[in-house]
């Protein structure tokens, strides 16, 4: 949605002779939509990835999946302009290149997904232990 949807609406709005408008408002919705998404999704895996015998309560948006979906755009924009302007992977390593840029991404999404779930764990411990007192 991010990384191709400026250009095809560009294009659908020619093919379709959008009016301009149109275009530029949903050029500026894709990225608080993606923020959104990213995060019901990080929400989703934090609710349904534990294997919990407690019954929990479903949140649409929670502290730790709204930080997680913010750092996992932000870290994936920064390998974007950093492959955009470094990118001799291919130089050094071959055809192997695009799937050592595939694994790094993967491990900074991992690693953002896994930043949000220790920030809802926490929150949770401590309103535990603050009911508990």
């Amino acid at each position: 949605m991010v990384l191709v949807g400026g250009h095809f609406v560009g294009w659908l709005g020619t093919g379709l002779r959008l009016h301009p408008v149109i275009v530029a408002v949903w050029k500026g919705l894709q990225w608080p939509t993606a923020i959104l998404f990213v995060s019901i999704s990080c929400s989703l895996i934090y609710y349904c990835g534990p294997n919990l015998k407690e019954r929990r309560r479903w949140h649409w948006l929670t502290p730790g999946s709204a930080f997680g979906g913010f750092v996992w755009l932000a870290a994936s924009f920064g390998f974007r302009i950093y492959l955009h302007f470094f990118n001799n992977y291919t130089a050094s390593y071959g055809s192997l290149g695009a799937v050592m840029i595939l694994l790094v991404w993967l491990y900074v999404t991992g690693l953002a997904c896994l930043v949000g779930a220790e920030i809802n764990a926490e929150i949770e411990r401590a309103a535990r232990s603050l009911s508990n007192a």
